[in-house]
């Protein structure tokens, strides 16, 4: 009788942490952050400023800690995302090839802006930066928010884009030759790394009369599939 009600008790032990083990997972993958990425539509158009003589539209995308489903928004709370860091290559649209040989550090909007002066120099105009303790590259994302990713620009009357983050400052023109989008069509990758975890999605831009971006077509997004997470 003692080693049946032994038995049952550990097997009742034993069923009870597996149940605790599988809820603890389930609640933790839960409360993880989800980050998500959209496109910002309509695209912003803006007047001049600065060295743009000419209005210049902005390529973005929204990037978002999507919240908890509604049955479980009431008892538990999903974690921010915290330090995100964004990393965005530009490809080739018809081969999903690098067209440039290192990514880009993304620029999160909501951070200060490069205060930046230029001295004339024989060599060319040298940037002096201001206010270097101030700017940032990483950023949290809480539940149920979104936070705003620069990716590329055009002056209004020019064929080039450029690729935009804070070192298109310290370019007298804001314009970055190392980022220098001629016309054609391209694929921006997105990996935003949090807390050591990666999301990676992808957008068409295209630079070819109209200046967007775009859903890539599922052919592209098969060949984007194979690229290594790196």
């Amino acid at each position: 009788m003692f080693d049946m009600h032994f038995g049952d008790a550990l097997l009742g032990a034993i069923l009870g942490g597996v149940v605790t083990f599988i809820l603890t997972v389930i609640v933790e993958k839960q409360r993880s952050p989800r980050l998500g990425v959209k496109i910002e539509s309509p695209p912003l158009d803006l007047p001049p400023r600065g060295p743009f003589a000419a209005g210049w539209r902005v390529l973005r995308v929204r990037v978002a800690n999507r919240a908890l489903p509604g049955w479980a928004n009431w008892w538990l709370l999903r974690a921010p995302a915290d330090d995100c860091r964004a990393k965005i290559t530009f490809l080739r649209g018809v081969d999903g090839t690098d067209f440039f040989d290192v990514p880009m550090t993304g620029r999160w909007v909501n951070t200060p802006e490069p205060y930046v002066n230029f001295n004339a120099t024989p060599t060319g105009q040298v940037p002096t930066l201001f206010n270097p303790q101030e700017l940032r590259s990483s950023i949290s994302i809480f539940a149920g928010e979104d936070e705003l990713l620069d990716i590329a620009i055009q002056v209004q009357g020019e064929s080039d884009a450029f690729g935009w983050n804070n070192d298109a400052y310290l370019c007298p023109d804001w314009r970055n030759p190392t980022k220098r989008l001629v016309p054609g069509r391209y694929i921006v990758e997105i990996m935003v790394i949090s807390s050591g975890r990666k999301h990676r999605d992808w957008f068409r831009l295209e630079n070819d009369g109209f200046f967007e971006l775009g859903q890539p077509t599922p052919e592209q997004r098969a060949m984007l599939r194979r690229r290594p997470l790196a």
